[in-house]
């Protein structure tokens, strides 16, 4: 009899931790797989960016938002792409020098609107979607790798992602080669 009771309450406590355990997965589940939070988000403002330190110092990120009223004079590159007219001189200045030692720079990416930037997020989230992540995932992941609309330095036009033409890049590595072996050759 002392055994049976001994086993019915261990079945017991094993029922009600499984029990316990699936009401947890169920919230859990609620939390990450739907619009249902614990928290009210609603009320949560983001902190506006501040060019007190003049307009080159911004600091854009995601606790820190750009401005709503934030103008940005935009100079079109050789190549299409778009930079604040303030960064042009500078940038123009480091491609010359660039050239002069024979690498061919280029802006890969310059301005985004907030609807490019927007697209750039749906399309990382769309790829960690594809391979098998859930949706709330799939944006946690997006949103480490590419900046919420609005907290990205490139909307300022102050940010560029810079390339190398590699044909050039690899035509002075063969021809360095070359040198290197006439020269060896010689020997």
């Amino acid at each position: 009899m002392k055994r049976y009771t001994r086993r019915k309450s261990y079945k017991v406590k094993i029922l009600f931790s499984l029990l316990f355990l699936i009401i947890l997965c169920m919230m859990a589940g609620k939390v990450l797989n739907s619009d249902c939070t614990l928290l009210p988000l609603d009320n949560i403002t983001h902190h506006v960016a501040s060019e007190d330190n003049g307009w080159n110092l911004i600091l854009v990120n995601r606790n820190s938002y750009i401005p709503d009223d934030y103008k940005v004079e935009l100079t079109e590159l050789s190549n299409g792409e778009k930079v604040d007219s303030r960064i042009y001189p500078e940038l123009q200045e480091m491609f010359n020098d660039a050239r002069a030692q024979g690498y061919g720079l280029f802006v890969r990416e310059g301005y985004r609107t907030q609807e490019e930037q927007q697209q750039l997020l749906d399309e990382k989230i769309e790829a960690y979607e594809n391979e098998g992540k859930s949706k709330s995932e799939a944006k946690k992941l997006a949103e480490q790798w590419v900046a919420i609309p609005g907290t990205s330095e490139h909307q300022l036009g102050i940010a560029v992602d810079i390339n190398a033409d590699t044909t050039k890049v690899q035509v002075m590595m063969y021809i360095a080669g070359l040198r290197k072996m006439l020269i060896n050759m010689a020997l």
